[in-house]
């Protein structure tokens, strides 16, 4: 009987951390900034832009590209380039190419397109942004139970 109140109160924890989460607005450099570090800024990063695409600057990566297109139109998921490639099974279209083996998973694609309809909202790297003091949480009296 102790096991299943237990196994209750951990699914219940998993559940309302799970349904804070997918409510939580996508962070630059929390959720976005990883996956396109590690998917994307080899070719179009600071080092190097291949077709005219920088992603790791916002001035960059919502003006058009050599091809014309938009890569980030922030608000409109349907018209940004870099979804149209990211959802593409065309080899010669998607992105990142099938020569780099790099795939996105459902999740990272999720990521991307929420944090695009969100407005693409670019941070500063957390090394240049001024810390902000935080109250501390409330700690129960002594003795009291947490």
């Amino acid at each position: 009987m102790k096991f299943a109140r237990i196994l209750v109160g951990i699914c219940s924890t998993l559940l309302i951390a799970g349904g804070l989460q997918a409510a939580d607005d996508v962070q630059f450099n929390r959720d976005v900034r990883p996956i396109l570090a590690s998917h994307c800024f080899a070719c179009h990063g600071p080092a190097k832009q291949e077709a005219g695409l920088r992603l790791d600057d916002r001035n960059a990566a919502v003006k058009a590209t050599e091809s014309g297109a938009t890569p980030i139109v922030p608000g409109k998921v349907e018209s940004s380039e870099v979804v149209a490639r990211i959802l593409s099974a065309d080899p010669d279209h998607m992105m990142p190419p099938p020569s780099t083996k790099k795939v996105l998973s459902a999740a990272e694609k999720d990521t991307l397109k929420r944090w695009i309809a969100e407005g693409a909202v670019y941070q500063k790297h957390w090394a240049f942004e001024t810390p902000e003091r935080r109250e501390p949480p409330r700690v129960p009296a002594t003795g009291a139970p947490a």
